[in-house]
């Protein structure tokens, strides 16, 4: 089992080492880039471009332990012996099955292991308004930094487009708020009758720790946005901070609201950066190479972490049913 497991990892590393040079050829081969332009980018970096890169590099676990401490807070709400070891195992499993779903949306499930069969509803539940948070944050942020970066290019067409992203975020900010009258409106319809007993809510949730829950993941956001910055500076992208934040984000805007699986999320990311930044910079292989960096730091490897805690995770499991079936056999001797 153990060899098998093994051999499973290794296969996993390797489709996914294959994918992402078969992406970024895809995007070096449309901009006619070659080896000569990346011995260039790299021979320019100096000490400060390498400090850059480290802070990136350490914003990583920072970024998931953040994301970890979200859900362990609300998972302590349903299952108190719910443990920030436990969290974060849930949160890379999470981003594994994540990794392989449309919209990262088996993210939900993903970050159910390690909660008990009773509370798994409340849990679904909890997941749901932990990823409306981030969604929050993302158009809250993103509207923002997006009007501030087209204020220059006023265009009379764009405020209809915002306008209905505005409602869109004012909707999603008083469901969140509410979420849970809002649910039990809904099942008192006929209609979702059915559904009562699988999305129930055992718990309730204050304003104030909804709120705290808004402030982690608007420091996890800010977390993310930063290591952008930190890749691109590291790569010699050498823009005001202000003006790199605010397309990042404007960025990120842009993606949450285009659905896709996560192995092409880096080819979307890399096609938007290289529109928004392409009036103030002509480094469109750095704009590439960075989003392509952190693609793998903040999803790639923690998606392999994730799949490995997934295979141990079986692996106690089966142990657990193992034992537990040589004990009976034992007792019943």
């Amino acid at each position: 089992m153990f060899k098998t497991n093994n051999i499973l990892v290794a296969l996993l590393k390797a489709i996914l080492f294959v994918l992402m040079i078969y992406i970024l050829s895809i995007q070096l081969n449309r901009k006619s880039v070659s080896l000569a332009d990346f011995n260039s980018m790299f021979s320019t970096l100096s000490l400060n471009n390498y400090i850059f890169g480290a802070v990136a590099f350490l914003l990583m676990p920072l970024n998931w332990c953040l994301e970890s401490v979200k859900w362990k807070q609300l998972v302590h709400i349903v299952q108190k012996w719910f443990t920030i070891s436990d969290a974060i195992k849930a949160v890379l499993i999470g981003v594994f099955f994540g990794f392989i779903t449309p919209n990262r949306i088996g993210e939900f499930g993903g970050r159910l292991f390690k909660i008990e069969s009773g509370n798994k509803a409340n849990a679904l539940n909890l997941s749901f308004i932990g990823g409306l948070a981030q969604f929050v944050i993302t158009f809250l942020i993103g509207l923002t930094a997006s009007i501030w970066l087209i204020v220059q290019h006023f265009d009379l067409n764009l405020i209809f487009a915002y306008l209905f992203l505005t409602l869109i975020y004012i909707v999603s900010l008083y469901i969140y708020f509410n979420f849970k009258r809002i649910v039990k409106f809904l099942l008192s319809y006929k209609i979702f009758i059915k559904f009562s007993e699988k999305y129930v809510f055992n718990f309730d949730l204050s304003q104030w720790f909804l709120l705290q829950i808004l402030l982690i993941t608007l420091l996890r956001y800010t977390v993310y946005v930063f290591q952008y910055v930190f890749v691109l500076s590291f790569l010699g992208i050498n823009l005001e901070f202000v003006l790199l934040a605010k397309v990042i984000s404007t960025m990120l805007l842009i993606q949450t609201i285009i659905p896709s699986f996560a192995l092409i999320d880096v080819g979307i990311r890399g096609n938007v950066l290289l529109f928004l930044l392409a009036e103030y910079s002509d480094k469109q292989l750095v704009m590439l190479v960075g989003v392509l960096l952190v693609w793998i730091l903040n999803l790639v490897i923690p998606a392999i972490i994730g799949y490995i805690n997934f295979l141990n995770l079986n692996l106690e499991v089966k142990n657990e049913k193992f034992n537990n079936h040589i004990t009976t056999i034992n007792n019943r001797e």
